[in-house]
């Protein structure tokens, strides 16, 4: 064997290593809790620039999908990659992609939603989210930033008290619940019910 066939062979074999046991590590599905923004601030405008290191695995996750573009794990670490470094738009169409074939996918499907939400679309991001409940009933995170959003961006005060009212019926004793009791009081005395 020629010597350049045997360092390509190596290096093909470290990024392959590097692409099944490295990048998942750090590029993993999240569940994110936006409870900390109640109540809800615009998307932050002057965001901290991406790490080095994430500036870097999101160039190496955009080459590895480059040349591979039908690999949906890789996309999926992208649109993690994007998400983690702020760029929501960009993670939109690689969630959506991943989400073609594996729709009930509750935790990247609320990742989306967010993204939206990030982006200045917050009716899809509820969408979104109430999908990602439907398709996982015991889903919170999904139910609660349904609540968040339909409450703080879109003023919709039936729809944010279905997703609470729902969240409460799975987790009545979560950290959050307390919180959330107090927010669907509001809403009931916005409504005027009791």
């Amino acid at each position: 064997m020629k010597s350049e066939t045997i360092v390509i062979g190596i290096l093909c074999f470290a990024l392959g290593v590097m692409t099944a046991v490295v990048l998942p590590k750090y590029f993993k599905p999240t569940e994110v809790d936006i409870t900390n923004q109640m109540p809800a601030p615009p998307p932050p405008q002057n965001a901290p620039a991406p790490s080095a290191n994430l500036i870097a695995a999101v160039k190496q996750l955009e080459s590895l999908v480059k040349n591979d573009p039908n690999n949906l794990k890789l996309r999926l670490q992208l649109g993690h990659a994007y998400f983690d470094s702020g760029a929501y738009g960009k993670a939109i169409p690689e969630y959506e992609l991943y989400l073609e074939k594996n729709p009930d996918d509750a935790d990247v499907r609320t990742d989306l939603g967010i993204c939206y939400r990030r982006t200045g679309n917050s009716q899809r991001a509820v969408e979104e989210f109430e999908k990602a409940a439907k398709s996982n009933p015991n889903h919170l995170n999904s139910r609660l930033n349904a609540g968040i959003v339909s409450y703080y961006d879109l003023k919709d005060f039936p729809r944010a008290l279905k997703n609470w009212e729902s969240y409460l019926k799975i987790a009545p004793a979560d950290s959050r619940a307390q919180e959330i009791r107090k927010k669907i009081d509001e809403i009931k005395a916005i409504l005027g019910e009791k």
